[in-house]
């Protein structure tokens, strides 16, 4: 029976076609493009690698599962990830251009925080701003923002990071299994044996 599901597994993994090959391809080679985008990731090869794990323990899970799911449910999964997958682009994108920074050319990015150090604060006025300071410190969030404030930042950037790419990859696992059954339906002679 162990044999078995583990045959189908890698079957499910070895038979992917078209879009839904590409997409997980995609999935998981993507995290490892913020290490090239400079996407102001904290430890950026560390998440790099954690969120390519997180996509493929959510693959694994997914198929373990929903493998003897009805169709249906199995397009009902793959629409509840969709909303998931949209919620935590658009928590990523806000969190990408509110809470973080350039702090010039060719340089990485940086997460901001969003509550200023009170020393910080008495100096803010109308010609002196928060960028101005941020430029003073040499461009060190902490010196600028509350440390609490920072981390969350980059708490929040990482979990809707890791949601994103989570999500997605549930989105593309319900859709290639779905494609799957869909391609033994019309061709018997290659149907996977259960």
């Amino acid at each position: 029976m162990a044999n078995e599901s583990l045959r189908d597994f890698r079957s499910f993994l070895a038979d992917f076609r078209g879009l839904s090959s590409l997409g997980l391809k995609a999935t998981a080679v993507a995290p490892f493009a913020g290490i090239w985008l400079k996407t102001g990731l904290p430890l950026p090869g560390l998440m790099a690698g954690l969120t390519s794990l997180a996509e493929f323990i959510t693959v694994m899970c997914l198929f373990q599962a929903m493998e003897k799911s009805t169709n249906p449910r199995l397009k009902k999964g793959m629409y509840v990830g969709i909303w998931f997958s949209a919620a935590s682009m658009l928590g990523l994108l806000i969190v990408f251009v509110f809470l973080t920074m350039v702090p010039g050319s060719g340089q990485d990015r940086k997460v901001k925080g969003f509550v200023v150090q009170p020393n910080v604060a008495e100096l803010i006025n109308g010609t002196y701003t928060v960028a101005d300071a941020l430029r003073d410190t040499s461009y060190d969030p902490e010196k600028v923002w509350t440390t609490w404030s920072v981390k969350t930042s980059e708490i929040l950037l990482q979990l809707f990071w890791l949601g994103t790419f989570i999500s997605l990859a549930s989105v593309l696992t319900c859709f290639s299994m779905l494609e799957r059954r869909r391609l033994n339906a019309r061709s018997p002679e290659k149907r996977v044996r259960r």
